[in-house]
């Protein structure tokens, strides 16, 4: 999934205009799609993991679809 956002060019400027694209390329190339969703407790073992080698990144909430996606997007998505 992050090697086809990479090679995404002109996203929409918020987090649901760029689900729409995604979703619209995977129904375009797979015959068949499986949506998995997940939580993590926290402390998780990342979250563990982060904190023994002092990492200092933030990560970004997400908290609706008309919420606007950073401007650097691709270091956003290589960030914790």
């Amino acid at each position: 999934m992050f090697q086809l956002l990479m090679t995404l060019s002109n996203l929409p400027s918020t987090f649901g205009g760029v689900a729409g694209v995604i979703l619209k390329i995977i129904c375009q190339l797979a015959k068949e799609v499986h949506l998995i969703c997940d939580t993590y407790k926290s402390p998780s073992v990342k979250d563990i993991e982060r904190e023994l080698r002092g990492s200092t990144e933030s990560n970004i909430a997400i908290t609706g679809s008309d919420q606007k996606r950073p401007k650097d997007f691709t270091s956003a998505l290589s960030s914790g």
